[in-house]
């Protein structure tokens, strides 16, 4: 557990203890979708999402919070694979002061966690993916996806949002957790 929490903070996505997490997105402009439904704040005891409509573009900016941490704010994307609904989660940069402040001894590395997402106007549930299976899928290699391994034995896909995309529509039902989905009320339109 904690190595995961200390990858996710690595990529600064705070929120999530499992994930599919990747250097490209899962998105590209064929498969990227919107819908103004999903827009408004989402909350149960433990965490808020509250989903506005990005200023430039058809895409999300998720503002996250936990029961004790700070807002943080995620670039959201929402694509539609097969019958299905994912949120690709980005890290939001506001590329405007993109370089005020820049420290070249700072890492400029993002990186994207995927999620399965089904809402109606009453509930939002994600479903995540689950590591260890991905993991165990990798290493015994059931599946040719390119990824790298880091320091903490964690690991990242690599592969382009093409194959990405070939990978979560292969395996996506095999590699879910659908035990315990992230279910959210939805408390406003906004």
């Amino acid at each position: 557990m904690k190595k995961q929490l200390g990858l996710l903070a690595l990529f600064g996505i705070l929120f999530f203890s499992s994930c599919l997490t990747s250097l490209h997105p899962l998105y590209t402009p064929e498969t990227e979708t919107y819908d103004a439904a999903l827009l408004g704040l989402w909350k149960n005891e433990e965490e808020s999402f509250l989903f506005e409509k990005a200023p430039k573009g058809d895409y999300y900016k998720l503002t996250y919070q936990g029961k004790d941490s700070a807002p943080q704010e995620i670039e959201t994307h929402m694509i539609k694979l097969g019958a299905y609904y994912y949120l690709d989660f980005h890290r939001w940069v506001d590329n405007s002061n993109l370089y005020d402040g820049y420290n070249v001894l700072t890492p400029t590395v993002d990186a994207h966690n995927f999620f399965r997402v089904s809402w109606d106007n009453q509930q939002l549930q994600l479903i995540m993916f689950d590591g260890e299976k991905i993991e165990e899928l990798l290493e015994q290699r059931r599946a040719r996806i390119k990824h790298e391994r880091l320091e903490n034995d964690e690991f990242v896909l690599t592969a382009q949002p093409e194959e990405l995309q070939q990978f979560v529509l292969k395996y996506a039902d095999e590699l879910l957790d659908f035990s315990s989905p992230l279910e959210l009320p939805k408390v406003s339109t906004r």
